[in-house]
């Protein structure tokens, strides 16, 4: 889904970011994932690469291991 089309929280059930450079990096990590998803599948899929390709740092949730 291209960066055009608005995403809404509701509508994907994710919280979005509030502050102007988190929504930015937020929509390039999402284009990026359906970028790479429709290129690779999900054999393909890794979050490293999304985070490659959109030069956004990849860090693990809290409390992740």
């Amino acid at each position: 889904m291209p960066t055009s089309q608005k995403r809404t929280a509701k509508s994907s059930g994710i919280r979005a970011p509030k502050h102007e450079r988190s929504q930015r990096s937020f929509e390039l990590v999402l284009d990026t994932t359906l970028e790479l998803l429709a290129e690779k599948g999900y054999q393909g899929f890794s979050l490293t690469e999304v985070s490659r390709r959109s030069k956004v740092l990849h860090s693990p949730a809290p409390g992740a291991p």
